[in-house]
Parts: C-alpha cells; structure tokens; sequence
C-alpha cells in the first residue's frame, strides 16, 4: 500500500472495515459502535490486528458479559477530529442501533458546527473507502453518487479531481492560529463543542458514551490529559491512550498509524476499562429492562426480560 508495508483490508457492503452487519441485531448481543478516523480504521495492520476485532474476541471469550458482544468498526480516514465523527454518526452509524458508543478520537480543535447543523446533515453521504480497477484503497473525493461510480472506474477522473484539489464540502475546516493552537492544548469549551453535541445526541436515547483517544498529537500531550479531564468532569469516562503507547517506534507503523503492537496496547486499555466499570456497561442493558447480578468471576449475567 502507498506510505507504508502492505496489508490485508475488507469492507463490507456499507464500506465499514470488516465484514457485512445487519442493521437488526440479535436480542442476546450488545452492540458497541465505534466512530473515529483512520488509527481506528486501522491503517497500516490487517483486519485481524486491529483493536476493535481484538477487543470483540477478548470479552467474548472471557464472558465479561452473558450477551455475545459486537463491536462496529466505523472508522474512515480522514476523520481524525471528533467535529468529523458526529457527522458520521449522524448520516450512518446510528442507524445500527448501539448500546454502548466509544468515540476514538484526537482533541479536537474549536468547530463552527452545532446541534442544529448535525441534525440537518442526516441521511447527507460522507466519505467511504473503495478500491479502485489497480487495487488501490481509496477515499471518495466527492459525495455525488453519479460521480463516485465514474471516480472508481476511471484513472483519468481520479487524476483530475487530485490536479483541481476538490475536497468534500462537508469537510469541518479547522480554524488555525496561535489563539485556537491554545485552545487546542486546553480543550477549552470551543474545543469542546463536537464533544458535547455527541453527548446530548446519545443521551437523549440514554446511550452510553466514552472516549478513547488517539495520541496523534506528539507535540501536544498536554491536549489529551485536559480533554479527558474536562470531559470526565462532565460525566464522560476517558481512556487517555498516550502515557501507554507514547512515542516509541514499535507502536507506530511506517505511515505514522499505530502499529499491530500499538493496537493491542489500545484493545487492552479499553477491556480493562469496561472489566473494571462492569456497571457502566450494563446501563444499556438496564435500559432495556434487563436485570443482572454480579456472577463467578466478577461476570455480568442477564437474568431474563422483567416486566
């Protein structure tokens, strides 16, 4: 693959990572929904290696929870800043019906975008990966259909839209200077903005929601310590990957992306998490009107539908 070691890639019919998932799931499964940009796609490793599928297979193997647990990949690349993932979220993902949502994503920098923004792009397209006739991973540069047909098939289109730089029109413009590089490193309340719209959007179906982030910003560790505090002071668990993954080459793969290692490092960050805050996990199970108890092993069962 180009800017990096090869490797092996599938997406389903939806142009998620991994295999097809149907909108329905099944009454003993709890759905987690991940949205993030391209560490979450997992650039760089293949399908197996990254730290969704690692994640799934763990707490379904060890029985953390009596229901079979299915984690969504629905990362894309390029949407790195959480402003882009709610977007996502919004035209996409929540269509899947999750019961828990974990946000994989950098600080963000201050956005425009409010609530009454997201809810107007709802059933809006946004970007998805393809390969196109020379087996190359691409992303859509355009949201039209029509065009998107004529862009996988032609060689020629593709190198005109890359000449004339067109970019999508949904794309979230980050707004530079020294002020908001400040606000960046703070995670003041404009940073915020993309965080909190996720968290009134969840919360008005009474969904789960944590954030994991992704340490792209070596020259700004400082930003995911204060996003994690400013959001658990909000009541929105946390997980800071960077004192973990830090800076060392093994984590990181040629293209800059964390490496198969760095994935694992993340898969167990987050199993630790959802083992230690077992509760937290089951507030989607007791939405639904599920009971459950602690079992052997510090195991959450579901103990039938109560009325």
């Amino acid at each position: 693959m180009p800017g990096g070691n090869a490797f092996y890639v599938s997406t389903n019919s939806e142009g998620l990572r991994g295999k097809d998932i149907d909108l329905e799931k099944k009454s003993d499964t709890l759905r987690i929904v991940v949205v993030g940009g391209s560490f979450l796609w997992g650039w760089g490793v293949n399908d197996d290696e990254i730290w969704t599928v690692l994640l799934e297979s763990r707490l379904n193997e060890n029985r953390i929870l009596a229901k079979t647990v299915e984690i969504i990949n629905g990362g894309r690349g390029g949407f790195g800043s959480v402003s882009r993932s709610v977007v996502l979220y919004v035209c996409e993902i929540q269509d899947y019906r999750p019961d828990v949502v974990i946000v994989a994503n950098a600080p963000d920098y201050p956005t425009s975008i409010d609530l009454e923004y997201i809810k107007s792009v709802r059933n809006r397209d946004v970007d998805s990966h393809y390969v196109d006739d020379k087996g190359y991973l691409r992303t859509h540069p355009t949201n039209n259909p029509l065009l998107r047909k004529v862009v996988r098939k032609s060689a020629l289109v593709r190198e005109l839209f890359s000449k004339l730089n067109i970019t999508n029109p949904n794309e979230m413009v980050r707004r530079k200077g020294k002020i908001n590089t400040e606000k960046f490193i703070e995670q003041s309340d404009e940073a915020l903005a993309a965080f909190d719209i996720f968290a009134t959007l969840l919360a008005e179906k009474k969904i789960p929601y944590l954030v994991v982030t992704q340490n792209r910003a070596f020259k700004y560790p400082e930003a995911e310590k204060n996003l994690c505090l400013k959001l658990e002071e909000r009541g929105i668990p946390c997980i800071n990957t960077f004192p973990a993954i830090g800076i060392l080459p093994k984590n990181f793969g040629p293209n800059g992306h964390w490496s198969a290692e760095g994935h694992k490092i993340v898969a167990n960050m987050i199993y630790e998490f959802l083992v230690e805050k077992k509760k937290w996990i089951s507030e989607s199970l007791e939405k639904n009107n599920f009971r459950y108890t602690e079992g052997r092993q510090g195991e959450l069962r579901t103990g039938g539908y109560q009325k």
